[in-house]
């Protein structure tokens, strides 16, 4: 692709932000910004390099990309106070930000965080990262911000001009191969039987079971070629991802957890799952129960009440519909009611996070009963699955998304993941066709990748577990 920025633009950005550094204390953040011309819809992602740091944002149906190169200032926590210390630091990292507007977005920092409040096995429990570069596009305008700390100086951006002046090669995708496991099948049915167990004897209402599937490519993904295929599969969802090292971890998710405009907050109560008739794995058939079956409802119905009971102390006023509406995502349906609500001085996007998750849609109910269990029972949510992902402005504002329907890729491995709420009326082999129907939203991203490659014909897809 051609490059996003020409000699005379790098020379006059270089000018500016050394201008601005050379007169910041030490330990300020300080940022520049250029608009740019007319482009692709999908340049953020081709850009997304297969090894090091970067952060990646979608929102097709809202024309809303943003993509962050590098890191400028990384926050990060753990334990029962993570995402109160993120938003300490990043407060006082905001007091001093020096950024220039001038009708431009502002500049952000990206938000990710585990499942669990302990969770850092393989990627930080939570984390608040502002990026060094920050490309954005919305409502067809593109915009290029640079940030660094004043006592690191132009040297924290250098690396990245030759990219954004000469653009990146064109990637292309590649063979793969699913394992078949059906071992781990019998195994996670009979997670289900002992989950409908604890549910009857009232021990719990609700638990959420993941599952995955594990892929085997000829030779390493590429990442920007994988973000483009998922983007053909969005679904009026959120396509996110972030490069850490020699791989990423990604997701393209139906769910928002929460969002803060101003004084506006608003959060999804998102459960109940339905798809298309069609065969399932090993010749079985997918039985499509409708949406408005008592079975899903109920199972809507009980995060609709958590999530407005956790908002309910942090807003002014609360605003819950009488009943939910239908979400198509993919190749799935869902039942979903938007809660917004007017909060009160003071609350932050932090502060809505760590009131709601995790919700009923990835834990369970009672929540601590249903953490438990999981613990007790061996369930994993590796990387951010079932976390969340998302990003905040220096004001505070912000949105973070449910890290649902995700992968994670290193070299020529890719992990995906997906799962299913187990309610009083659950049945396992029901339940194991809802994971293979949202795993297909992924793997039909990846069936796009083999095409655009070389490599070996196709071979039909094997079902795999955990």
């Amino acid at each position: 692709m051609n490059g996003l920025l020409g000699a005379t633009d790098i020379a006059g950005l270089r000018r500016r932000l050394g201008e601005r550094l050379a007169g910041a204390p030490d330990e300020a953040l300080v940022s520049v910004t250029l608009e740019l011309g007319p482009g692709r819809e999908d340049w953020l992602g081709l850009l997304c390099p297969n090894r090091g740091s970067f952060h990646y944002w979608a929102v097709p149906a809202e024309d809303d990309y943003r993509l962050g190169l590098g890191r400028a200032l990384t926050l990060r926590a753990s334990g029962p106070r993570r995402f109160a210390r993120l938003g300490e630091g990043f407060r006082r990292a905001s007091a001093s930000w020096r950024h220039e507007e001038a009708g431009a977005p502002a500049p952000l920092a990206f938000l990710g965080f585990a499942f669990d409040e302990e969770e850092d096995e393989r990627m930080p429990c939570s984390e608040l990262a502002v990026p060094a570069v920050l490309l954005q596009c919305r409502g067809g305008r593109r915009w290029a911000s640079f940030t660094a700390l004043a006592r690191e100086g132009l040297g924290a951006v250098e690396g990245w001009f030759s990219l954004l002046e000469h653009g990146s090669e064109g990637v292309q995708g590649g063979h793969w191969w699913r394992r078949d496991t059906g071992f781990s099948d019998r195994m996670w049915l009979a997670r289900v039987d002992a989950a409908l167990h604890d549910i009857a004897t009232g021990h719990l209402e609700k638990v959420v079971l993941s599952r995955s599937a594990h892929l085997i490519g000829q030779e390493r993904f590429a990442l920007g070629a994988l973000l483009s295929c998922l983007l053909t599969e969005h679904g009026g969802g959120t396509l996110f991802a972030v490069g850490r090292g020699e791989g990423a971890f990604l997701g393209l998710t139906p769910e928002r957890l929460v969002s803060l405009c101003r004084t506006r907050a608003s959060a999804d109560a998102l459960a109940g799952t339905a798809w298309q008739q069609g065969e399932g794995g090993q010749g079985r058939k997918e039985s499509a129960m409708p949406l408005s079956d008592e079975k899903n409802r109920r199972e809507q119905q009980l995060v609709v009440d958590a999530v407005a009971l956790a908002l309910a102390p942090l807003c002014r006023e609360l605003s819950v519909p009488d009943s939910p509406h239908v979400l198509r995502h993919a190749r799935v349906q869902h039942l979903r009611s938007r809660i917004e609500g007017a909060v009160r001085p003071g609350v932050a996007l932090l502060d809505l996070v760590a009131a709601l998750h995790p919700t009923p849609a990835v834990g369970g109910l009672p929540g601590s009963a249903a953490r438990d269990w999981l613990r007790r029972h061996g369930e994993r949510r590796p990387d951010w699955y079932t976390g969340g992902f998302g990003w905040m402005t220096p004001d505070g504002e912000g949105e973070v998304r449910v890290a649902l329907r995700c992968a994670s890729v290193s070299g020529a491995e890719a992990r995906l993941y997906a799962g299913a709420g187990i309610v009083a009326g659950s049945a396992p082999e029901r339940e194991l066709m809802e994971t293979e129907a949202k795993l297909a939203t992924l793997l039909d991203a990846f069936e796009r990748y083999r095409a655009l490659g070389p490599g070996l014909p196709g071979e039909p897809l094997l079902r795999t577990g955990t």
